[in-house]
Order: structure tokens, then C-alpha cells, then sequence
């Protein structure tokens, strides 16, 4: 088995795959793409490579994949300049129109966090998994997003290390958390899209990352 790594909106995937014979490039969908990282549905994104700025848009579309590229995604009909400053009250109202019961917490480290209580998280080794995911209130204007969501319970072990990137949380004990960096101008729902993401970021088989982790082996 071969493997690539590339990035979609600074989050990292790893990717198993059979190597061809024919040495044709390594290739997958723009829907594989966005959706392995949580951009769902595909059809309201497109893709866009960033070392040339070539924009794809059908999610059917079979790109080559270099690795460790870089890629953005956006919702259609936006730029990452083009997107409105978001405050921090925009960005609670979206999970709320989903649906999803949202609160505000104290932790223990006397900072207020945004809570989404018994979410199902959608992809990787943790999906199906429900959770309550956190993420800190800041008084920025626009609202810059903390380079760290939080989840209770815990879901892996603790692991500073890649891909993992788990530790003990401010919130308290009984909290985790985890290192995302998200550093580009987001809307709520891109936004959403990426708090979703507090899991392994494997994509051909992520169980394996919690398992080789568990037995003390390298993860990738």
C-alpha cells in the first residue's frame, strides 16, 4: 500500500491506496475530496487547487492529487476574499438552524465556550459517534476561530502528537482537546463544516490510526 497526504482548508488527510502499475499520477474526485473533510453536499463547493488556482467544480471530476498539496474549499458563488466577516453570534445561529441544541459554558479555565450538545459526528474513524463539541467565544470582531475545538467525552487517547493531536482540555476533566488550525475567512457553515472534523484525519481506513496508536506504533 501507498499513501499521500494533502490538505483541504489546512486540514490534513491521509490516504491509503494500491499503487498502479502503469504509474499513472494518484488520482481522486473533487466529491472525495470535500467530502472526507466534511464539505457536504459536494455539489454547494467547489475545489480550488492552490499552488495554480485551477477551480474545479464538478464534483464527479477526477483530479491528480500531489502529495502533500494544498486545497481550498469554498461555498459556491464565494471567494475567500469575496466572504463577509463573520461575528461569533453568526456563527452560533447556524448549528442552531440545523437543528442542534446549543449552549454556552464556563469551563474551568474561566473562558465561555459554545457548546453543540450530542452531535453525531459524519465521517472518518469516528463517525456515527456522538459527542458534545465546544469551541471558545472570543470578543474579536470579526470572530477569528480558536485553533482548538474540544469534545466530551473523550473519543481517542490522548496524543499530542500528529495526527491525533489530543490533550487534556480547559473546559475540565472530562474534556478533550484538540488542535485544528482553520486559517482561512470562513462563513458559519464552512466553519461548521470544519468544528465537525474532531477526528483522525485517515481516509482509506482512519480506524487503523486509533489502533497502530493504541499499540504504541507510529500513526500516520
Amino acid at each position: 500500500m501507498e499513501e499521500i497526504k494533502y490538505f483541504v482548508n489546512g486540514e490534513e488527510v491521509v490516504h491509503e491506496y494500491h499503487k498502479p502499475d502503469d504509474r499513472r499520477p494518484f488520482e481522486l474526485s473533487v466529491r472525495e475530496i470535500l467530502t472526507g473533510v466534511g464539505f457536504a453536499p459536494p455539489e454547494e463547493y467547489e475545489l480550488t487547487r492552490d499552488n495554480n488556482g485551477d477551480v474545479y467544480t464538478d464534483p464527479d471530476e477526477k483530479i491528480p492529487v500531489d502529495f502533500g498539496e494544498h486545497f481550498t474549499a469554498t461555498h459556491k458563488g464565494q471567494t475567500p476574499e469575496s466572504r463577509p466577516a463573520m461575528t461569533f453570534d453568526e456563527f452560533a445561529v447556524h448549528p442552531r438552524e440545523l437543528g442542534v441544541l446549543v449552549e454556552t459554558l464556563q469551563g474551568a479555565d474561566d473562558q465561555t465556550y459554545l457548546v453543540a450538545r450530542d452531535v453525531e459526528l459524519p465521517k472518518g474513524a469516528l463517525r456515527g459517534k456522538r459527542c458534545d463539541i465546544a469551541i471558545q467565544q472570543t470578543g474579536m470582531a470579526p470572530f477569528v476561530p480558536p485553533a482548538a475545538i474540544h469534545t466530551r467525552p473523550h473519543l481517542v487517547p490522548m496524543d499530542e502528537n500528529e495526527p491525533l493531536r489530543t490533550m487534556e482540555s480547559g473546559i475540565g476533566p472530562d474534556w478533550q482537546y484538540w488542535s485544528r488550525q482553520y486559517n482561512h475567512r470562513a462563513t458559519p457553515r464552512d466553519l461548521w463544516a470544519h468544528v465537525l472534523t474532531a477526528r483522525p484525519s485517515h481516509a482509506s481506513d482512519p480506524r487503523s490510526v486509533i489502533e497502530r496508536n493504541r499499540n504504541g506504533c507510529p500513526c500516520v
